[in-house]
């Protein structure tokens, strides 16, 4: 019991941005917690990163974890904790497949982090005048609904929705009947804590 509250304290006693401690004043948790509940029907990524959707006008449909992922560039120096609660209810490597393999992409160049994206922007097929595609603005601003940062749009366009060196993942569990075990994909990626 209380796994999900050592994180959202874990938060509170990192947060170093009076910002975000205004953000959770009334709340329980600071403006650097997000807590996502997994559901036993996620068998693939998107209820974690959205998904671009063709009915109408093509527009991405946003979810609270990407926009989280988002405000975490705007606030580099800050650490900030997304806790995926009781994760194992539904197969871990079905609906984080793709954060498994951005984390194994992590590399530093010229002194910065940088990892495969998560989800691409789509781009317009027209150049600016450094010679880089542009982006979908329309897009872009759905991906980061909520998280209006030039830091983080300028970062999205150059290179997708990465993973942020700020940005910690920790996943509760319980093991019984009704859960999934975890593969060695999962294990191997992780520091496991047993209480």
């Amino acid at each position: 019991t209380g796994k999900s509250q050592l994180v959202r304290r874990l938060a509170y006693m990192t947060c170093n941005n009076e910002l975000l401690i205004k953000e959770g004043e009334g709340k329980t948790a600071p403006g650097n917690y997000c807590m996502v509940q997994v559901k036993p029907n996620w068998h693939d990524s998107t209820d974690l990163l959205g998904y671009y959707s063709e009915m109408g006008k093509r527009h991405f449909v946003n979810t609270p974890f990407v926009e989280f992922i988002c405000k975490a560039y705007a606030y580099p120096y800050t650490p900030f904790f997304v806790c995926l609660d009781e994760m194992n209810l539904a197969p871990v490597e079905q609906y984080f497949a793709e954060y498994l393999s951005a984390i194994e992409s992590m590399e530093n160049k010229d002194g910065v982090w940088l990892t495969d994206p998560l989800v691409e922007v789509d781009k317009t097929g027209e150049k600016d005048a450094s010679g880089k595609e542009k982006v979908d603005v329309e897009i872009l601003d759905q991906i980061m609904k909520g998280a209006a940062s030039k830091e983080a749009a300028d970062w999205i366009q150059a290179h997708g929705l990465t993973i942020p060196k700020n940005l910690f993942v920790v996943g509760t569990v319980n093991m019984d009947e009704t859960t999934c075990q975890f593969s060695r994909k999962v294990l191997d990626r992780a520091m496991t804590l047993l209480m």
